[in-house]
């Protein structure tokens, strides 16, 4: 079962140590200043996604921003 909402622990990680590294498409990329925020209309995904994003009654998203250069951090350099 995986747990709902954002009151877990993979968020609270990222938010402690202020940045996370996804990898997207074969590339590894920094993000930081990591905010949950609350969106039930979800207008900042495309169509297809907000109707799916609708239908699970996920209203909470995680938003950060690309870091400007790569930093060594806690949770390590890219």
């Amino acid at each position: 079962m995986i747990r709902r909402g954002f009151d877990v622990d993979w968020v609270k990680n990222i938010a402690a140590v202020g940045g996370f590294k996804p990898e997207t498409k074969g590339t590894v990329v920094l993000l930081v200043d990591p905010v949950v925020e609350h969106d039930s209309s979800a207008a900042w995904a495309p169509v297809g996604v907000r109707q799916v994003l609708r239908v699970a009654s996920a209203t909470d998203y995680l938003r950060a921003r690309r870091a400007s250069s790569p930093r060594k951090t806690e949770f390590g350099s890219v």
